[in-house]
């Protein structure tokens, strides 16, 4: 495979690198992997140039630094699956079952709510 901007040549696994010109050039990791047809699976801070870990970062948080360990995995293709669309509308629980839950409730209060009909009870 083809990896760019590997600092020092450093090959830090299977599919780990230290990239180079990480803040000027690809800003995280998402985006580095994405640049060579891999998605992210790893981000870290390198420790001194090396392969050794600062602390984990995600794969789209941005440092002000010129390097970062990024591991990309397998090839990133676009899924051939559709997600099937459902218009589905999740139904509220009668209003008794409402009433029950609210005074089982740990605290043993009824919450009030601020912003609708004066004295309806709010549910979570």
């Amino acid at each position: 495979d083809n990896w760019p901007d590997i600092k020092r040549k450093l090959v830090c696994g299977k599919c780990k690198v230290l990239v180079d010109k990480f803040s000027s050039k690809y800003k995280t990791c998402e985006r580095y992997c994405t640049a060579i047809g891999r998605k992210c699976t790893g981000a870290w801070m390198d420790y001194d140039d090396t392969c050794s870990v600062l602390y984990p970062m995600t794969c789209k948080e941005t440092i002000a630094s010129d390097d970062a360990l990024c591991e990309c995995g397998k090839e990133d293709v676009a899924d051939d699956v559709e997600t099937p669309v459902t218009d589905a509308v999740p139904e509220e629980p009668a209003a008794e079952t409402r009433a029950e839950e609210a005074e089982q409730r740990s605290d043993g209060g009824v919450e009030v709510c601020h912003t609708a009909v004066p004295g309806q009870i709010c549910y979570d």
